[in-house]
């Protein structure tokens, strides 16, 4: 059974693929000189995680890490390094302290 749905617009129409949790998802989005890449997987801790790089599109391979997405305690929450943002309808909540890498253990207090 499918763990992950994907879908994508172009000018031939749409197509969707999927992944489960082993295989995952990825997918790459770019023009002639930017693009951006995501990873859908299951964390350790059994959360879904999509990793964001961004890339320099159809010219090269090369790509920049810029953060992860998961949902901690029914929020989106960006991180990236040791650092950790709320995704809200206003925008991105910095909290500290930073996000250690467990999702159970971490607990969000407003800066």
């Amino acid at each position: 059974m499918s763990h992950f749905y994907s879908s994508i617009q172009g000018g031939r129409g749409e197509a969707t693929r999927c992944g489960d949790k082993h295989s995952g998802i990825q997918g790459h989005i770019r023009g002639w000189r930017s693009g951006v890449q995501v990873w859908g997987e299951v964390s350790q801790e059994g959360e879904d995680r999509f990793t964001i790089s961004v890339t320099n599109g159809s010219h090269s391979t090369h790509s920049r890490y810029v953060g992860d997405v998961v949902i901690v305690n029914g929020v989106a929450v960006f991180r990236h390094n040791n650092t950790a943002c709320a995704l809200t309808q206003r925008g991105c909540t910095q909290y500290s302290p930073a996000y250690d890498g467990q999702i159970e253990s971490w607990n969000p207090v407003e800066a």
